[in-house]
């Protein structure tokens, strides 16, 4: 049997798998982990849109996505904290 011409499937970017990892770990770690989710996101549909060839548009795109909902939700929640605090704070 010959692997002459065998052509294996492209193989996605490590900042593709680290952006969604970094996303799904924002749920434990907070900002620590949703932004550099949304950087390594960018960073590698950036690489993909230059390369073609390379794969894991899905996991870069959904990392992305994630880091940026989970970047919202935290800061939704800081901004109702302050909100709390400063409707209980005597004047």
């Amino acid at each position: 049997m010959s692997t002459e011409g065998y052509n294996p499937s492209p193989k996605a970017t490590g900042l593709a798998n680290a952006s969604l990892i970094l996303a799904v770990a924002s749920l434990i770690a907070g900002p620590f982990g949703a932004i550099p989710a949304i950087i390594c996101g960018h960073m590698a549909l950036s690489r993909m849109r230059k390369n073609p060839a390379i794969a894991g548009f899905g996991r870069a795109l959904s990392g992305t996505i994630l880091g940026y909902c989970y970047l919202v939700a935290i800061l939704g929640m800081l901004l109702l904290f302050l909100t709390w605090v400063s409707a209980e704070v005597p004047q």
